[in-house]
């Protein structure tokens, strides 16, 4: 799973501030859901092939979907789209 690190964690992360493995261990929290953002985009998206401008717009109603995440009981991450 990717991590999200808020810009203030960037140069830690990178390797810029010499931190240790726990302080890094410590930045790998969970990103808040309320300052996350989902786009729908079009079928284009999921081939490798396509690459241009076109990719970066919305599609359908466009705009943005709200989406929670949860943890489940075993600890593995749920999404929902609203």
């Amino acid at each position: 799973m990717p991590v999200i690190l808020p810009p203030a964690a960037w140069r830690a992360w990178l390797g810029e501030e010499g931190e240790g493995p726990d302080e890094l261990l410590a930045l790998l929290l969970p990103y808040p859901a309320e300052l996350m953002r989902a786009y729908a985009v079009g079928q284009r998206v999921g081939n490798v092939k396509n690459n241009d401008p076109a990719l970066l717009q919305t599609s359908g109603a466009g705009g943005v979907i709200r989406c929670s995440v949860s943890r489940t009981a075993d600890q593995h991450s749920t999404r929902s789209l609203m």
